[in-house]
């Protein structure tokens, strides 16, 4: 293993990056091969925005004022957070146990950070910068669990949207009216 670690270290860089490029190729090759190429999203702007606000669990007034399971995300993280630093925090010692050191270790590592890039006078910004980057960290990780909330699973209502070749080979999708798009998303929810 040694003798790897030190042919790799003293290989010239575009020699090393060539060879890896060369093995990237063929995993691709044979992914593709063996799987096939992947089917091309059917990308539309209302896809896109559905996207980016989520699906709406609960409508209140239409598709205007909804609560989307990217806000149930966020109240999830939010209790989350909010749960490690109660727990973290409520028998406080001098000589931290197990939470409580670690959300010290996370912040100071924090601090450091922030002074290493802003300066000193940067430091006053560590609680919102803390806050921001811990929120989002937490909702990038559970974006990744299965069944989270991110995922379809806590929607009432079917996909209406199917695969780019399905609704390349049916000519009715489109020559479909812009406003009928309503419609067919009633009959989906009630079928």
């Amino acid at each position: 293993m040694r003798t790897l670690d030190r042919q790799l270290m003293t290989a010239p860089p575009l020699r090393l990056l060539g060879g890896l490029l060369m093995i990237d190729g063929a995993l691709v090759v044979l992914g593709a091969t063996i799987v096939g190429l992947p089917k091309w999203p059917d990308i539309t702007p209302e896809r896109i925005l559905r996207m980016l606000t989520g699906e709406p669990l609960l409508r209140i007034s239409g598709d205007e004022i909804s609560i989307a399971n990217s806000h149930v995300t966020m109240w999830i993280v939010m209790a989350i957070l909010i749960g490690l630093v109660y727990l973290g925090t409520r028998h406080l010692s001098l000589v931290p146990g197990g939470l409580q050191g670690g959300l010290e270790v996370a912040v100071q590592t924090l601090v450091d950070f922030v002074t290493d890039t802003g300066g000193r006078a940067a430091v006053k910004y560590v609680p919102l910068i803390g806050t921001l980057f811990l929120f989002i960290l937490f909702c990038n990780w559970l974006g990744v669990v299965p069944s989270s909330a991110r995922s379809r699973s806590f929607t009432r209502q079917r996909p209406t949207t199917t695969s780019h070749s399905a609704s390349r080979s049916s000519p009715s999708s489109r020559t479909r009216p812009r406003g009928s798009e309503r419609s067919v998303r009633a009959t989906s929810v009630a079928g």
